[in-house]
């Protein structure tokens, strides 16, 4: 009876064993998977700032322009 229960254990610790292989290595999975959105979001984030500082400087420039032809009137 004793020998069966060890076994059972054994065994147990086994499976235990694979499912936590098998669990870290989809943590791994997804950890990459976020380092690389991360990545993405910061570029994004770049382009989107360099994008309003465009949008700004055309503003103004349409400003300007608008105060000189005012003036020029």
């Amino acid at each position: 009876m004793f020998i069966r229960r060890e076994t059972d254990v054994w065994g147990s610790l086994r499976f235990l064993r694979a499912a936590l292989a098998e669990a870290n290595e989809r943590l791994a999975k997804r950890s990459t998977e976020v380092a690389d959105l991360r990545l993405l979001c910061d570029e994004l984030e770049v382009e989107a700032a360099a994008a309003s500082a465009r949008m700004e400087a055309q503003q103004r420039q349409l400003e300007l322009g608008q105060v000189i032809g005012e003036r020029d009137q």
